[in-house]
């Protein structure tokens, strides 16, 4: 009991280091009503699981496993997605729609040397991450398929608004990169 007390106070500091990383690259953009529902989600999710709502649903894995598998894949989902907007710096913009922020280039450098979405990727990350370490299959299935979807449905939007702005330089990009993962080249 006392264990799982200190494992939900982790996962608020976690959660609340998350905001705090977002609110950083987010703050200077207007609010949105998809961006303010999204946080009134993760604070349901967050509440839910604090109060211990669904610990029907719980996974009884070992207390060892969930703090050291699930919050370092969490941290490093958070320095991921620190190098992410970093490295995109002013071509990031949380709006894909038609307030979409003009790119002044296609970012090959950093993280996005390799990748195409690592914010994407870091979030499914720290999802993996969360579900570890809060050991809940209904608290992790319900983010993960939820993002997926988001992502099935927004990449595709993104790439296709990329592919219009840059032409064959963002083709090109696209052979060269992976859109979640490093695309492995076989010799």
């Amino acid at each position: 009991m006392i264990l799982e007390v200190g494992i939900k106070i982790i996962v608020l500091v976690l959660i609340i280091l998350f905001f705090a990383l977002r609110f950083k690259f987010t703050l200077k953009y207007e609010l949105t009503k998809r961006s303010i529902g999204r946080s009134i989600l993760g604070v349901i999710w967050t509440i839910i699981y604090l109060f211990g709502f669904f610990d029907f649903a719980r996974i009884n894995l070992d207390f060892f496993v969930r703090i050291f598998v699930g919050i370092p894949i969490i941290l490093l989902s958070f320095i991921f997605i620190f190098l992410s907007h970093n490295s995109l710096k002013k071509n990031w913009s949380p709006i894909t729609e038609e307030k979409f922020v003009r790119p002044k280039k296609i970012i090959k450098s950093g993280i996005y040397k390799r990748i195409r979405h690592p914010i994407y990727s870091s979030i499914f990350l720290m999802v993996i991450g969360f579900g570890i370490l809060i050991s809940n299959w209904l608290l992790w299935v319900i983010p993960f398929f939820s993002f997926l979807i988001l992502c099935l449905i927004k990449v595709p939007k993104e790439e296709e608004f990329l592919k219009k702005e840059f032409g064959d330089k963002y083709k090109e990009y696209l052979n060269e990169t992976g859109r979640y993962f490093p695309k492995i080249k076989f010799s």
